[in-house]
């Protein structure tokens, strides 16, 4: 479903991420440290589709959030707007948080890919983020941080719950094919649910064309 020179484009970016904070660890930014502790994915965000075990959806689900409209497909679109912004190399990052009911919502992304997540984190590990009420904030499905996994069958679709290697999270992840209407390319999103003992502690969804 991908060309070649995405997976390349991804590859690149993938090790952008997960090779340079370590050499350039003992000069962080608040930049870096701010894209360490927002939410994301834990695992491998495309390893459920490769093995065909992700629940193959015809809807889109999204953040509710200042307007935001997943419907249009919009690779670009995801994430707050009001957020504030970090770089990390080719990642760019937008994030709000919830100090009081230790909440983030976040996005980033680079080349042919963007993910926004919302779920809990620890305290903020730096100052000046965007502060925003984030507790009760849904998906257009209507997830919310905090469910279990039988809601989000009953919201979405059944699909199993399954461990993320090398964590301590389980998972319920779907995807949903499209074609990006202004140039008809081929894209996915990856919907993953992620718990903690049975509580719904993170909501991701990742585009890549």
């Amino acid at each position: 479903m991908w060309s070649v020179r995405f997976v390349c484009v991804l590859c690149v970016c993938a090790l952008s991420w997960a090779v340079a904070p370590a050499g350039a660890h003992a000069a962080k930014t608040s930049d870096d440290v701010v894209l360490d502790w927002q939410p994301r994915y834990p695992g491998d965000i495309f390893a459920d589709l490769h093995a065909k075990r992700a629940v193959i959806l015809r809807r889109r689900d999204w953040v509710v959030y200042g307007g935001n409209d997943g419907s249009h497909f919009a690779i670009y679109d995801r994430g707050p707007k009001d957020g504030g912004a970090f770089v990390y190399g080719s990642l760019k990052t937008a994030v709000v948080a919830d100090a009081e009911h230790g909440i983030a919502y976040a996005s980033r992304g680079c080349c042919s890919w963007k993910e926004e997540a919302l779920g809990y984190v620890p305290a903020a590990p730096v100052r000046g983020l965007v502060n925003r009420r984030l507790a009760g904030v849904r998906t257009a499905r209507g997830v919310r941080l905090g469910m279990q996994p039988a809601d989000i069958r009953r919201l979405v679709a059944n699909a199993p719950l399954r461990l993320i290697l090398k964590t301590d999270f389980a998972e319920m992840s779907y995807a949903v094919p499209y074609t990006f209407p202004p140039d008809g390319t081929d894209c996915d999103e990856f919907l993953h649910y992620v718990f903690r003992q049975n509580r719904l502690v993170l909501i991701s969804f990742t585009d890549a064309c």
